[in-house]
């Protein structure tokens, strides 16, 4: 065949992780050759950038000199929240109820939306625009996800007895006796 079996999303992935690395190690620009050192052969390293680039989640500082634009972080971070599970369903439920509110600002609008993204994906009862509620115990779950996205601060997650006068709805939404 000649071309790699490698899919665009791993490559996309693979660059993205490689990427996160650098930055953390306090690189905000980037070159080419400091990619070399994953898995991805120096054609797929080009090919991906070209792509990142026409997708906008690069900016070119020089002609082989790169940064993640904002989309870009967006892009990085949600493939990082992919391995976040959502919460087990027990076998019996507790009675109750986790209410996740947040107030996150515009300019981390690309952040609110993974985070919407992720709590649908769970199939948390979407109760205002900013407010969600679950029966399942999700601590450990959205404290990944809140950290992935640094957003400890504007998220909030309570645990509550009794969910007024949404209680039979809710039972019958999440089929709960």
């Amino acid at each position: 065949m000649g071309m790699s079996a490698r899919s665009s999303r791993q490559s996309a992935e693979t660059l993205f992780f490689a990427i996160e690395m650098l930055i953390e190690k306090g690189k905000d620009f980037f070159r080419k050759e400091d990619l070399y050192g994953t898995d991805l052969k120096p054609y797929e390293i080009h090919r991906t950038l070209k792509r990142f680039q026409k997708s906008g989640y690069l900016v070119a500082d020089t002609k082989d000199s790169f940064k993640l634009s904002v989309k870009g972080k967006a892009r990085m971070k949600h493939y990082s929240l992919e391995d976040i599970q959502a919460p087990h369903r027990p076998k019996q439920w507790d009675g109750k109820w986790r209410l996740l509110m947040f107030d996150i600002p515009e300019r981390n609008s690309w952040a609110r939306n993974l985070l919407r993204t992720k709590i649908r994906e769970w199939n948390f009862a979407h109760i205002q625009r900013s407010i969600f509620i679950t029966p399942f115990d999700c601590e450990k779950e959205i404290g990944a996800v809140l950290e992935r996205l640094e957003l400890q601060d504007a998220v909030f997650l309570m645990t509550v007895e009794h969910a007024g006068s949404l209680q039979n709805l809710l039972k019958k939404q999440f089929r709960l006796s």
